[in-house]
């Protein structure tokens, strides 16, 4: 009944969607009134008719995309087939039908493209390429820091770019100790980027780069405030000395630069500081203090060094001093400031501070004290012997000697067959002790294995220290040295199963082989405790010499001052002596890991260490002024 239905009812071109080219009828749909009843019926209001125009105005497809209802044609009623308006749709096609200008691609000089290895430019002598993209180009210009506007298109406001561009070729300026891969610089006329940087032979390749005209002018002045700030600081770092000229002309390039440009931390200038490789501690040249931005400290003073003039008539704070400022005992420095000679200061500091004579210096009891006093006391003896009058070594011996720790007798020792601390001569004299025969064993650091041999074998080796199995027998000697190195062989055995020969583990073998090694081991601590007198003392001395030698240093950070330390605005007396004990580490060790419950603890402890390291000359550049700017 349905093919019977479909032959007469369905049309074939309709649904294959081939429309004809008849006019469309649009009959008004009339409402008639419906008679009274008891149910309400639900009238459809007159949809509104729509004009030839409106048709036309959609496309061939939107006619074709019919429902199925519309596919069977009706003999007793005239289809009418409504389009509804699609005024949104064709604004929006059309829009999509407008012919897209070519964009300029941008560049970051820490992009993809940036970390792969320089080719070559084209035959054309420029660096920009070109991209095929259905047909049309799209040119590639550099862009530090621009981004595209609203409506998708390049800023033109950013001014001219250069129609060409010169090839990468080796940097002609002098390079500088900063200078590194993907530095920001400027080589004649052109803004562009180093790459193959090589300090060692002084020489580096430029890269230079598109910019329209704005962008080079505010990357040029970006690097004239970037290189007077790393040579002020450098300088005042190495010599200990303000440079009022230099900082004056920092304070004017760095006045002229956010005049035009802004603030470096606003955000277009953030871009271009992100490009340059060495640009990390620019934005720390501005600190905010209640919503308005200043300048670092070191657009007023020096960063590197302290500026205090400091006067005493008291050794101890003279030496307090020395160590704020250098870490070290420095008499000179310790001298100019208390009005007193080295000599009276070395006597009125005596158990204070210790002559060192393999450095020529002096160092403070907690540093001079501490670490491998055994070696320290052994080199001084070396020195004392060619050196016999020196007084002073001789007191630096003697502290030594008395920090030394407890003796560890050899009766409280635990010794285990292949510890690598005991000679390999003890270990031969043992087997040969244990076999009956002239054994030889070496050991090697590179592979940390030991080596067995013995040329002529006897029973205890064949058969009292040796296990059978059924491939081969492990004998003393092979035994010995999986003692040495405490592991067990895998022995292995073939067994039947299902008329195929199978390898598996043979527990049995293992086992003994675990019971003769473990008595090989016990026989070394027997053979040990079995020696005179004189063998013990030797090997205790040894022990106690390689692992009971180190002192844990005491550190005393009770003489710091933190004169630029805002204790009101944290709300505190004074640092907590934890916190300067671990500063004090800080400024010794050039670094370490300190840990309190508290975080802000360790925020301290970081900054003032940061700050006490680039006094003395040890720290990063970073660190000076993120210290002093944000934190006090």
């Amino acid at each position: 009944m349905l093919s019977e239905d479909f032959g007469k009812h369905l049309n074939f071109d309709l649904y294959k969607g081939e429309s004809n080219d008849e006019p469309i009828v649009q009959i008004p749909i009339t409402p008639t009134p419906a008679p009274p009843a008891t149910e309400p019926e639900i009238i459809q209001p007159e949809r509104p008719r729509f004009t030839a125009p409106a048709i036309v105005q959609e496309s061939q497809q939107e006619l074709k995309q019919l429902s199925i209802f519309d596919l069977f044609e009706n003999v007793n009623e005239t289809v009418a087939v409504i389009t509804p308006p699609k005024k949104t749709t064709q604004a929006k096609r059309q829009t999509t039908k407008r012919k897209r200008t070519p964009r300029g691609r941008q560049t970051d000089l820490f992009s993809g493209a940036m970390q792969q290895s320089y080719t070559s430019p084209a035959s054309n002598g420029t660096v920009n390429k070109t991209l095929q993209t259905n047909g049309t180009k799209q040119k590639t210009i550099g862009d530090l820091f621009s981004q595209a506007n609203s409506n998708g298109q390049a800023d033109k406001s950013a001014g001219t770019v250069p129609a060409t561009v010169p090839e990468p070729a080796p940097y002609s300026d002098e390079l500088q100790q900063f200078h590194r891969n993907d530095c920001l610089v400027v080589d004649n006329g052109w803004v562009g980027y180093l790459q193959e940087v090589d300090k060692s032979d002084a020489r580096a390749i430029f890269h230079p780069l598109q910019l329209p005209s704005l962008q080079k002018a505010r990357a040029e002045a970006y690097i004239q405030v970037r290189d007077t700030y790393i040579d002020l600081y450098q300088k005042e770092a190495e010599k200990h000395s303000e440079h009022k000229e230099e900082r004056e002309n920092l304070n004017r390039l760095y006045d002229a630069f956010v005049k035009r440009y802004g603030n470096l931390n606003s955000a277009d200038n953030i871009k271009l500081i992100k490009t340059d490789s060495v640009g990390k501690e620019m934005p720390y040249l501005e600190r905010v203090v209640g919503g308005v931005i200043h300048k670092a400290d070191i657009f007023s003073r020096p960063v590197s060094f302290s500026t205090a003039t400091i006067a005493t008539d008291n050794p101890e704070e003279a030496l307090s001093a020395s160590l704020n400022k250098y870490g070290s005992v420095d008499l000179d420095f310790m001298s100019e400031i208390s009005g007193m000679p080295a000599d009276a200061l070395k006597e009125a500091l005596h158990g204070l501070i210790y002559y060192n004579p393999l450095q020529k210096e002096y160092e403070i009891f907690e540093r001079w004290v501490a670490g491998n006093v055994v070696e320290k006391a052994n080199e001084i003896r070396d020195y004392l012997e060619s050196n016999p009058d020196d007084t002073q070594a001789k007191e630096s011996l003697t502290v030594l000697e008395e920090a030394r720790p407890r003796r560890i007798e050899f009766e409280e020792l635990d010794f285990n067959l292949g510890e690598r601390w005991i000679p390999t001569g003890i270990y031969a004299r043992f087997a040969s002790h244990l076999f009956d025969a002239d054994v030889k064993i070496h050991y090697s650091d590179s592979a940390d294995d030991f080596s067995v041999t013995c040329k002529q074998k006897n029973v205890h080796i064949w058969d009292k220290y040796a296990v059978k199995a059924q491939s081969r027998t492990y004998d003393g000697i092979a035994l010995l040295k999986h003692a040495l190195v405490n592991t067990t062989p895998d022995i292995s055995k073939t067994v039947q199963v299902d008329g195929k020969n199978v390898k598996v583990r043979d527990m049995e073998a293992i086992q003994m082989a675990n019971t003769k090694i473990d008595e090989i081991r016990t026989s070394f601590n027997d053979w040990l405790h079995a020696q005179n007198d004189e063998f013990k003392i030797r090997m205790t001395d040894q022990y106690n010499d390689t692992f009971n030698c180190f002192v844990r240093p005491h550190y005393d950070g009770s003489h710091q001052v933190f004169p630029e330390l805002d204790r009101k605005a944290l709300g505190i007396e004074d640092l907590y002596s934890s916190q300067k004990d671990a500063v004090w580490i800080i400024k010794l060790n050039n670094g370490a890991i300190c840990d309190h419950e508290s975080r802000c603890r360790k925020d301290v402890d970081n900054v003032h260490g940061c700050t006490g390291n680039e006094a003395f000359g040890t720290g990063s550049q970073t660190d000076d002024y993120r210290v002093e700017s944000e934190y006090t």
